[in-house]
């Protein structure tokens, strides 16, 4: 059993969501890119927080941040 505070409760909207799920809604929105960077280990500094996800991307020459929000029935993504 994971022991964490009720305060940081992770939302049900990602608690519910799959790799699968994540794959597809990338596909329709970056054309694949954002998987890609997931799976070539390019994402750093991944968090967690109620129905956000935020990280870094390492890309050759630059680094950029994302986050992923689960609102409902429907996932964004933006890059700060």
């Amino acid at each position: 059993m994971i022991d964490y505070d009720e305060n940081y409760k992770i939302s049900e909207e990602l608690m519910n969501i799959s790799e699968r799920m994540v794959a597809l809604l990338d596909q329709e929105n970056t054309d694949g890119e954002s998987w890609d960077y997931y799976c070539n280990g390019q994402v750093i500094k991944p968090a967690v927080f109620r129905n956000k996800i935020t990280g870094t991307v390492r890309e050759v020459v630059d680094e950029f941040d994302i986050q992923i929000i689960a609102d409902g029935s429907q996932i964004s993504q933006a890059t700060l």
